[in-house]
Parts: structure tokens; sequence; C-alpha cells
């Protein structure tokens, strides 16, 4: 993007997955001032799939120009062999995992007073005695 902002351009969205699913949404982004913001809509994302899914973008402004793709340090992002830019990753968790991951929170909170009682305070006593 320049100083003058963008002359706008249009984007085409794709989403791969390792099951061979791609999904593509093309769009259009109208002039924007420095500075200034466009979101938009690009329709459900929910295929079913619990598997990551890698989101891939080309674009070209309104003078024809590729546009490049950057992240948020101002790092230009690499245009893969397709001719698409990688521009963001998700990795699903289901709900499964997701209490996986609370009770194993939860196990460690509930097992840390006891931890520290029956190892972590003998294994002092036992270090200043060897020090000592």
């Amino acid at each position: 993007m320049t100083t003058s902002g963008f002359p706008g351009g249009n984007f085409k969205l794709v989403t791969q997955r390792p099951n061979g699913l791609v999904v593509f949404w093309d769009f259009k982004v109208g002039a924007l001032a420095p500075n200034e913001i466009c979101k938009r809509e690009y329709g459900i994302t929910d295929v079913l799939d619990d598997s990551p899914a890698l989101f891939l973008m080309e674009g070209t402004d309104a003078n024809g120009e590729t546009i490049n793709f950057c992240d948020i340090w101002g790092n230009r992002l690499t245009m893969w062999r397709s001719g698409l830019i990688h521009v963001h990753t998700i990795i699903p968790k289901r709900a499964e995992e997701l209490y996986q991951l609370w009770a194993l929170i939860v196990a460690v909170i509930s097992l840390s007073p006891l931890s520290i009682k029956d190892v972590i305070i003998p294994f002092l006593q036992w270090l200043l005695a060897v020090l000592n």
C-alpha cells in the first residue's frame, strides 16, 4: 500500500484442506484511504471437517498490478508455486480436545499441593543437607 491509499482491486480467497477440499471466494474491494480498513464476509467455513485449513490469497489492484501481501510486521509474504500466498492457517479443536485440555489443567492444579509437600520440599531439604 502506498501513502496515497489503496486504489481498490479484486481478491481471491482459497481455502485448502488435506482431504483435497478446496473452496474459492472472489470479492472486490473499493478504493481505500491510508489506514482505512475494509472487511468482507466471505461465506461459511464450516465444512464438517476437523482437519486444518490453509487460507491462501491472490489479488490485483484496480491498475492490474499484483498485490503484495505482508504480515503484521510489514514482511512481504512469499508466493507459492501455485501463485497464491499463504495468509492464515486454522487448526481446529474439537470439543473432546478442549475437555481433555481442561481436565489436564484441573488435574495439575489439584496435584500441585501434594507434589510440593511430598516431592519438592523433601528434595530441597536433601539438597540443603548435601550442600552443607
